[in-house]
């Protein structure tokens, strides 16, 4: 994945031969090579500018030429634009997970077969405690546990009152716990803070450049604190 950020911009005419001076930002590369063009914005379109000429002028400024823009009337065209570097991040999995704290977070959580958690309480009876619930059957007619264990249910729910509700979720990485066993990120969400472990197979994408991560959770996680 490549990424570009604005590195600059070209302020004026440096000579007669096309030179001009730039002026640059707190981001430009300290270690910037001519192998990297500066890209520009002309007419709706990225122009790559290749340096024939690079001078540094102190930490914020610097002389360049461009080839194709070697006359002064070329040059010309240049004035005023700011100018960009694209980077070609390596791969995606190559990231410290501290990097994330301070991300916004969205994601899901995953729920089986659409139960709710502690559903699979009420099969785990035996045949007698499930005979005894056949007499309450729920009204939609359904065969699932006993109005006794949705009641249970319920008030597992109840007792997340102000958590996000099982699906979708959205917050920020608040920390995150460095450790071998069992790294935890610290998620803000809702106004309250959650441990999830911070496991790579619960990270489903990562925007650095909008600092957003996406994470799928197993079902229930959220819902244990």
């Amino acid at each position: 994945m490549s990424v570009s950020i604005p590195a600059g911009r070209i302020n004026k005419l440096f000579g007669t031969d096309g030179g001009v001076m730039l002026s640059l930002y707190a981001d430009f590369p300290a270690d910037f090579d001519t192998d990297t063009p500066l890209l520009v914005t002309i007419d709706a379109l990225e122009v790559p500018l290749w340096c024939e000429r690079f001078e540094r002028r102190g930490a914020s400024g610097a002389v360049a030429a461009f080839a194709d823009f070697d006359t002064e009337r070329r040059a010309q065209e240049l004035l005023g634009l700011e100018f960009r570097i694209r980077f070609d991040e390596e791969d995606d999995d190559e990231f410290y997970m501290e990097d994330l704290i301070g991300f916004a977070v969205t994601g899901f959580e995953m729920r089986h077969g659409g139960t709710e958690n502690g559903g699979n309480d009420g099969n785990d009876g035996n045949d007698d405690g499930n005979n005894a619930n056949n007499d309450t059957c729920n009204d939609d007619g359904s065969r699932g546990g006993s109005n006794d264990n949705a009641n249970a249910n319920n008030d597992g729910s109840d007792a997340g009152d102000g958590m996000p509700p099982a699906g979708q979720f959205a917050g920020r990485v608040a920390d995150y716990y460095d450790s071998e066993a069992n790294p935890l990120f610290e998620l803000e969400i809702a106004g309250r803070r959650v441990l999830v472990p911070a496991a790579e197979e619960f990270i489903a994408h990562i925007d650095f450049e909008g600092r957003t991560v996406h994470l799928v959770l197993p079902g229930g996680l959220l819902d244990l604190q």
